[in-house]
């Protein structure tokens, strides 16, 4: 990134004209952008299970159902019916309609004058009350058309449209349901309630929504972000900044999404709030960062220049979390979360490409010279008196510990609710309450089954095995065991025409309602049904039979636990050698709930690995990369605690809650731990460096956490209820995180010292000072550079002195247990005459000699001579706490760095061994 800033500012009409180009290729794209309302991306994406449902319709037809329904105290007169007639016969008319199941069309079996008569329930449209009421009678006395068709009080009725399942069109829905409502409109008033309700209708409702939410969420969004950047940045044109690079952005998202064919569907349609929203982040800090570069350099280039020095790497790394935590959600099986996740993620690393490339532009040419007066940096913070954040970092600073355990002990109990969180991947809970399409569902559930439906499919094995009483009568069991139970509604299957029939032959006797008990006679019966009557239910060649469930089970969970204890009855009444299995767009649907807790598992763990691994190499130390852990994994916790405690349950919304927050609140983290390495670098005290380093970023990690959490709450005024769950966690989380990274992330960081791998890339050691170095014997260079970095480097000029003999520095406990290490220059050592004041040299020091190193083996040791520089010198000041620091860190290196001392003492001390003995001091 800070390579891209360069060229953009060194070269300002290159980098425009590429992003010219670019968004050129990106703008011819977008009339392929496509539009998709469906509910499929909703199904898991497991191919297996795709092929088991695909092969089920092609046999036994269609699992999509449009409902109208409609319902009047006086419907089963010939005036109401001849118009329920005449709209029956308009449906079937209808293009993508496959079949249309009503009072109709529908065939009865009836004994009359002991003779089975077969056919439509009714030939003609009654044109009496008593034939109507008849009609009514003959309709409760078919199980089949019973509280399927027609409800128990016999006020309404359900048209049951089966609809293509094949057409993938999202156009053709919307037709679809225009269509019907065409049909509907004028006898609207006729009747008291009716209306449609299906799979196509919600569908229909989908993309009316999609367009509603774009229409108000993206402007709102902006707005938003827009007034809360010119909050921040206090300048009209740099709150501008974020609007140009997130505009540009959605361009080249929009050809992406148009080249790559993945249409613009329930949570695609979020991503360019979600653009302006996170990739505004980044555009604060560079804009903050800029306004410190004036006020330090005074022009505008060497702002910039400034600007991308402090940013680059950051950015690099910052925009890395962010992609990869997008990414992540691309391991979720769930189609619509992958699509998601792929195009979020493309979205997220564009962005910061084209923020490089943009910014150094504009500030060139809009930037401001001047900087604001209350700007905070760490080098120049000097308050005049104390504000409310100083205390704030008093506090913190005066009792760690406790705010510490206080943070996790309230996280843990809030994250304990999190167990209590409930899988749901329910199209119709994505409605919010009262939203008309829940009406019309109450409305019909009050009177018929639910519109959601499934298939048990039962594999025999053998041709004509579902021609014998003895295999049907299993079916019959389970069916038996559904009607008794709570959780479906109604089932149909080859049994109830069997049972139907044979009832019928036998006068209507109530008591035959059963099955025939040979084979020849379920041949017989089979020989009085048409192959419109049971082709969905049974295939060609009686090997494999279906009973298609009605249910009402909108929630995941409830609908799993039912399938749950369904399964265990199946397998104890249906013979072992058969197999069965649950299928339809309903059952892919629920397994995308299990996808998406497998999902959410595999992407949490992995992102935080990723930071781990990132956060350990950038900062030379496996601490480090836990560290950054704990303030990302909070937010988390507190995310499912809240989500437990509330009863939001994990769906394609919440799913992305918690990535999304650890790719976003690791941005401020690594901002804070590189702020408090350069406050270190000053300082060299660990406390002093965390109260700057939280004044220094309060105010911009607020500013942006603010925004963030503003941007998503916008997301509040969905259509979609996972969406406006998604919005409402994510921008708790987002202040969560937010407390996070001002509280524990400092408190944390305030027992260690950090390194970045910058830090060692960029410091430059002169390699002959290093080699003849008996202190760093057996030291790797890049070893060597973090004991120099966790020092301090001192330059002196000729003449100056180093310490001086006899001096005691108790009033700088830094100097007074410190020693040196010579890098360039030359150093004399030597004692003052007590009566002349002459200096007597004792020794010299060249580059790579190490000195004063008694005043850290031994504190209560004073000086045994001065020190002065024979020349400008450069060298390093190693003190206690340095070395504390290096044994808590990298304790393989202080071992070896105290076992060079040990040498370089040893060999000292047979030197002067040899000096007394010279001179008869020892025998």
């Amino acid at each position: 990134m800070q390579k891209l800033m360069l060229l953009s500012h060194r070269h300002p009409l290159v980098t425009f004209l590429v992003l010219i180009c670019i968004s050129l290729v990106a703008a011819m794209q977008l009339p392929r952008l496509k539009i998709d309302p469906s509910l499929d991306g909703l199904r898991t994406g497991d191919k297996a299970a795709k092929n088991r449902y695909q092969d089920a319709v092609e046999t036994f037809g269609s699992d999509k159902i449009n409902i109208i329904y409609i319902k009047d105290p006086r419907l089963f007169s010939p005036e109401k019916l001849l118009l329920v007639d005449e709209l029956v016969y308009g449906l079937g008319n209808i293009s993508g309609i496959l079949k249309v199941e009503s009072l109709f069309s529908t065939n009865n079996f009836k004994n009359s004058e002991g003779a089975l008569v077969t056919g439509p329930l009714t030939g003609w449209v009654p044109e009496t009350k008593e034939e109507a009421g008849q009609l009514l009678d003959n309709a409760r006395a078919n199980p089949i058309i019973n509280g399927n068709l027609v409800s128990e009080s016999g006020q309404s009725i359900a048209v049951n449209l089966f609809v293509d399942a094949k057409d993938q069109n999202p156009n053709f829905y919307r037709k679809l349901t225009l269509d019907i409502d065409q049909l509907i409109e004028p006898v609207q008033g006729q009747f008291q309630e009716i209306f449609q309700i299906g799979d196509p209708y919600l569908r229909y409702e989908i993309s009316e929504m999609m367009l509603t939410d774009q229409k108000n969420i993206t402007p709102f969004s902006i707005l938003i972000l827009f007034l809360t950047l010119v909050v921040v940045t206090r300048s009209l044109g740099c709150a501008a900044l974020p609007m140009l690079t997130s505009s540009t952005s959605i361009l080249w998202i929009g050809g992406f999404m148009a080249y790559t064919g993945i249409p613009v569907n329930i949570l695609t349609v979020l991503i360019p709030s979600l653009v302006i929203v996170i990739g505004s982040t980044e555009d604060v800090h560079l804009l903050l960062e800029y306004e410190e570069g004036v006020h330090v350099k005074g022009t505008k280039s060497l702002a910039i220049d400034w600007m991308i020095n402090k940013m680059g790497v950051v950015i690099l790394v910052t925009s890395l979390s962010t992609f990869l935590g997008f990414l992540s959600i691309c391991l979720n099986n769930v189609i619509i979360l992958k699509q998601f996740g792929m195009i979020a993620s493309f979205g997220l690393f564009v962005n910061p490409l084209i923020t490089c490339m943009i910014t150094p532009i504009y500030l060139r040419l809009f930037g401001s010279n001047k900087s604001r007066q209350n700007k905070v940096s760490g080098q120049a913070y000097n308050p005049p008196q104390k504000n409310w954040i100083d205390f704030f970092v008093d506090f913190i600073a005066a009792h760690k510990k406790k705010v510490l355990i206080g943070f996790l002990g309230l996280t843990l109990v809030i994250g304990l609710f999190g167990f209590r969180v409930k899988l749901e991947n329910d199209y119709v809970a994505m409605f919010k309450k009262g939203s008309p399409v829940l009406t019309r569902l109450d409305a019909l559930t009050s009177d018929f089954p639910g519109m959601q439906t499934f298939f048990i499919r039962i594999s025999g094995g053998h041709k004509d095995i579902f021609k014998d009483p003895e295999n049907l009568e299993q079916i019959a069991d389970i069916q038996s065991y559904m009607r008794n139970g709570n959780s479906f509604d109604k089932t149909i299957s080859l049994v109830d025409f069997l049972t139907l029939i044979h009832r019928e032959m036998n006068q209507g006797d109530p008591e035959m309602h059963i099955l025939p008990a040979t084979k020849e006679r379920v041949a017989q019966y089979l020989a009085f049904t048409e192959d419109d009557d049971i082709n969905r239910y049974v295939n060609g060649d009686f090997s494999d039979v279906n009973i298609m469930v009605r249910h009402n089970l909108n929630s995941s969970h409830d609908l799993k636990k039912a399938l749950g204890d369904l399964e265990k009855q199946i397998r104890l009444l249906l013979n072992p050698h058969f197999t069965f299995v649950f299928t339809g767009d309903n059952i892919l649907t629920l397994e995308g709930a299990d996808a998406i807790a497998d999902g959410q598992a595999k992407s949490i763990f992995l992102m935080l690995f990723i930071i781990f691994i990132l956060m350990s190499i950038i900062f030379t130390n496996i601490k480090a990369g836990f560290l950054s852990l704990v303030p990302n994994i909070i937010p988390v916790a507190v995310n499912f605690g809240i989500m437990g405690i509330f009863s939001i349950p994990l769906n394609v919304g919440t799913a992305m809650v918690s990535v999304i927050a650890i790719g976003i609140a690791v941005d401020d983290t690594l901002h804070f731990m590189t702020r408090y390495n350069d406050e270190m670098h000053q300082v060299k005290n660990q406390d002093e460096a965390m109260k700057r380093c939280i004044r220094s970023e309060f105010k911009v990690v607020a500013a942006t956490s603010i925004a963030l959490s503003l941007g998503f709450g916008v997301l509040a005024f969905s259509q979609f209820m996972p969406i406006v769950q998604f919005g409402m966690l994510s921008a708790i989380v987002m202040l969560v995180a937010f407390l996070c990274d001002i509280i524990v992330t400092p408190v944390l960081l305030s027992s260690t010292r950090l390194l970045t791998m910058w830090d060692i890339l960029s410091l430059k050691l002169r390699r002959e000072a290093i080699e003849q170095s008996e202190f760093f014997r057996d030291l790797k260079m890049w070893q060597i550079k973090k004991i120099v970095l966790l020092s301090r480097i001192v330059t002196k000029l000729k003449g100056e002195m180093i310490y001086r003999e006899n001096e005691n520095w108790g009033t700088d406990e830094e100097r007074s247990q410190s020693m040196y290490l010579l890098l360039e220059g030359n150093v004399r050592r030597y004692h003052l005459q007590s009566d002349t004041g002459k200096e007597v040299p004792v020794g010299f020091y060249s580059p790579g000699d190490v000195f004063g190193y008694i005043a850290v083996l031994d504190n209560n040791s004073s000086r045994s001579a001065n020190t002065k520089a024979l020349s400008d010198i450069k060298y390093v000041e190693i003190n206690k706490e340095s070395l504390d620091r290096l044994n808590k860190m990298y304790p393989h290196i202080w071992g070896k760095l105290y076992r060079n001392l040990a040498r370089i003492l040893g060999d000292q001390l047979v030197v002067w061994q040899g000096i007394f003995s010279e001179r008869g001091g020892l025998k």
